[in-house]
């Protein structure tokens, strides 16, 4: 019986750990999709694969507080700082590229 109890709870956690997603791993795939979509140089990015990797780190450390307002906050102040390094360094037209990019995808979703 012990066995059994254990191997589920084994299973549990491994099911558990297998969906999230580290941030170094969700900060290629937002790099990436950026690539493909605005057409980045390798300079740009290297560059927006580290803001991504910051950006992912501070967001899944915010997500372990306990307070929604200011998860809620926190989350708002990490995208609005993401989004003015992103500007500086792919510019602003191809960051409005990137926006209609994401509310036509947010929009097939609906």
């Amino acid at each position: 019986m012990k066995k059994v109890i254990v191997t589920l709870v084994l299973v549990l956690v491994a099911s558990f750990s297998y969906g999230q997603k580290s941030a170094e791993q969700r900060a290629k795939a937002n790099t990436k999709e950026m690539v493909k979509v605005l057409s980045l140089d390798g300079n740009q990015e290297a560059q927006v694969y580290e803001v991504n990797l910051v950006k992912n780190t501070k967001l899944m450390a915010n997500d372990k507080l306990e307070s929604k307002e200011e998860k809620k906050a926190n989350k708002k102040a990490i995208y609005v700082a993401t989004g003015k390094e992103f500007k500086e360094i792919v510019g602003l037209e191809k960051m409005k590229e990137w926006w209609a990019y994401k509310k036509a995808q947010a929009d097939r979703k609906k």
